[in-house]
């Protein structure tokens, strides 16, 4: 059995019609421990777009014999370790391949996809604190200021409060990754349609108020 070295794996990643790959890699053994093992990659097309991205899979065998194939067992399975943008670009929370092929990935930021998505927001709702009328909001408000402009706190109210009431799902990232120019406009049309109405009318106070953060009366 071939090793699977780096520069296999990057064709692999750059070849379209190649959608497995298979040889003897590195990886940590449940203790840790740097060993070989067999391995098998998957590569799946899962969005299409400006840029095509793909799901990459592995799937090891840590058995005792590391340099053949191992036999068929309907129990293993395929986990995976990173996406793959236009053949090229990794993102990965994983280091299965850091140890496999020494391949730094970027990190799967979906904070960053959230923060995207409050520049987006600022440009279509207009902060109004003269319609902050209920008094949770404005404590709430005041407590976003009081941990910037006191406390010297480095946030972004407006893509907390995503992260903390919108989910960015593995499917949502994969669309932006897919269209990272656009995404955002067309996730806020899809609520729109998911609420039967624009998104802002019911959501509008919570960001505006995020976004003032009572600066002013601080």
């Amino acid at each position: 059995m071939n090793r699977l070295e780096a520069d296999v794996f990057h064709r692999f990643l750059a070849q379209p019609e190649v959608i497995t790959a298979e040889g003897i890699i590195k990886t940590t053994d449940y203790n840790g421990n740097i060993i070989d093992c067999y391995c098998r990659l998957l590569k799946v097309l899962i969005a299409t777009g400006a840029h095509s991205v793909y799901a990459i899979y592995m799937m090891r065998s840590l058995g005792e014999e590391a340099d053949a194939e191992p036999d068929f067992d309907a129990r293993s399975d395929y986990k995976f370790v990173a996406y793959c943008v236009d053949g090229e670009k990794l993102y990965s929370d994983s280091d299965k391949l850091k140890v496999a092929f020494d391949i730094d990935a970027d990190p799967i930021d979906k904070e960053h996809v959230a923060t995207i998505w409050g520049n987006y927001l600022r440009t279509i709702v207009e902060p109004n604190p003269g319609k902050v009328l209920n008094s949770k909001q404005i404590d709430l408000a005041a407590n976003f200021a009081i941990r910037e402009f006191v406390f010297d706190e480095p946030i972004d109210c407006v893509a907390q409060g995503i992260m903390e009431k919108y989910d960015i799902t593995d499917a949502g990232y994969k669309n932006y990754l897919a269209n990272p120019e656009t995404w955002a406009a067309t996730n806020t049309r899809s609520l729109d349609e998911a609420y039967k109405s624009p998104f802002f009318d019911a959501k509008r106070r919570t960001f505006q108020i995020r976004e003032v953060r009572l600066k002013a009366e601080l």
